[in-house]
């Protein structure tokens, strides 16, 4: 007589297949969560640099709109440190934003300026119009800020403050760095404006 043979797998053969099944699926989830997490941290500098960007462009083409008049008390350019010895700068300009708070023509004040608020230090950005005593209400820029560094040429050397009433002249060139803390990293951009005609 003949015995039928039993089809089918052994506990053994069972628990590897498992196993194998196990470790496939644990490398396949590192892999999909380090490639997730690399996504993550281009997308956060990618919308660093994109801060930087607009930052920059939007500084350059405020300076370069830049109206001085050195018989005027109103018109200025200002840089410096504030009473919290963080970096500003401010001056006149007749590219105004209406909504910064600026009005549409006519020659504005812009402040740029970094301020330490709730432990973190952040850029901010105010307008008004320039016969206003009352600067406008100040618009957050960048969060993270770890440096916002202005240094002032004025033909020959490198300053890192500036008066336009003092020098009666607006500087050639101002020099812009910009350090923003992302997760374990520091992002670094730096630009040089040039004022031209100055």
């Amino acid at each position: 007589m003949f015995r039928s043979q039993q089809k089918g797998l052994t506990l053994v053969e069972v628990l590897v297949a498992i196993s194998i099944g196990a470790i496939l699926l644990t490398t396949i989830y590192g892999v999909f969560t380090s490639v997730s997490g690399a996504r993550d941290r281009l997308e956060a500098e990618g919308e660093q640099y994109h801060q930087a960007r607009v930052l920059y462009d939007r500084l350059a083409s405020e300076l370069r709109s830049g109206y001085y008049n050195s018989g005027s008390a109103q018109t200025r350019l200002l840089g410096g440190t504030n009473r919290d010895g963080l970096p500003y700068l401010e001056f006149s300009t007749t590219l105004s934003t209406p909504l910064f708070g600026g009005r549409s023509g006519g020659v504005s004040l812009v402040r740029y300026e970094q301020l330490r608020i709730e432990g973190e230090v952040r850029l901010y950005r105010s307008e008004w119009p320039l016969l206003n005593t009352e600067p406008g209400q100040a618009q957050e820029l960048i969060r993270g800020m770890k440096t916002f560094a202005l240094r002032y040429f004025d033909g020959s050397i490198w300053q890192s403050e500036w008066d336009s009433a003092l020098s009666r002249a607006l500087p050639k060139m101002i020099e812009l760095v910009v350090e923003v803390e992302q997760e374990e990293q520091t992002l670094s951009f730096m630009t040089t404006i040039e004022l031209a005609g100055r």
